[in-house]
């Protein structure tokens, strides 16, 4: 995974550009930083395919040099958004490698005294799907419900269980969502791509996953009604 802010004479797209490639994704999009407004691109490649090659990187032109090859070799239309481009600071990058875990959402401290786990500790995902701050607001009210719910019962180990199993209820379809985007997608999501480039009520449906996917689980993870549902669409459009 890399991630870098530029500064570049391409225009500044008016939203997110997600790129979609056998070996890995690549993101675009409008950020306004600590210096002001640049363009954020990063890269998510597959562990050992020939995106992940973020190991070595020396310094913030060896990270902008590997994007550069990366959008010429995998996404070659886009390859005009690093042409003359420069870092927009000297610590305005990130790379490295992050595993999609979920955790035992109770931990018990050395006094004894029990934790919950929330936002990231609970549940990390990759940012491919940018489920991050989602998931850890969604975190923070589904407690927060718990715990107005609870009353002057005991804040024990069965109510932080019952509060993340509350939270996991949604949780689960983030997940599955954002590793869904860190796999090779299967064909009839392929077909979904497709039919989005074309038909606005696909593409508006897909595009609200990364809003709440709740609506990933029972349509792009069953082929049958995945097509059935490109079918109707196709047919009223």
């Amino acid at each position: 995974m890399g991630i870098a802010y530029v500064r570049t004479k391409h225009p500044m797209p008016p939203g997110l550009i997600f790129n979609l490639g056998p070996h890995g994704e690549n993101f675009v999009l409008p950020v306004l930083s600590v210096q002001g407004k640049v363009h954020g691109i990063g890269f998510f490649g597959i562990p050992g395919g020939p995106m992940d090659v973020w190991h070595d990187v020396t310094d913030i032109d060896h990270h902008l040099e590997i994007g550069v090859e990366l959008l010429r070799a995998h996404f070659p239309w886009n390859k005009g958004i690093l042409e003359e481009a420069e870092p927009a600071g000297p610590l305005e990058m990130l790379h490295g490698a992050i595993t999609p875990t979920v955790r035992h959402p109770v931990g018990k401290l050395p006094s004894g005294k029990l934790v919950l786990a929330m936002g990231d500790t609970a549940v990390t995902n990759d940012p491919v799907g940018g489920q991050g701050a989602n998931m850890a607001a969604r975190a923070a009210k589904s407690y927060q419900e718990a715990i107005l719910a609870q009353e002057d019962r005991d804040f024990d180990e069965k109510f932080m269980h019952d509060a993340f199993a509350k939270y996991w209820a949604v949780a689960q379809h983030a997940t599955a969502f954002n590793n869904a985007l860190l796999a090779p997608p299967p064909e009839h999501v392929l077909a979904t791509l497709d039919t989005a480039q074309r038909v606005p009520e696909v593409a508006h449906r897909f595009a609200h996953l990364f809003e709440n996917p709740v609506g990933y689980t029972g349509w792009l993870t069953d082929r049958e009604v995945s097509m059935r549902y490109l079918q109707e669409v196709t047919a009223r459009a």
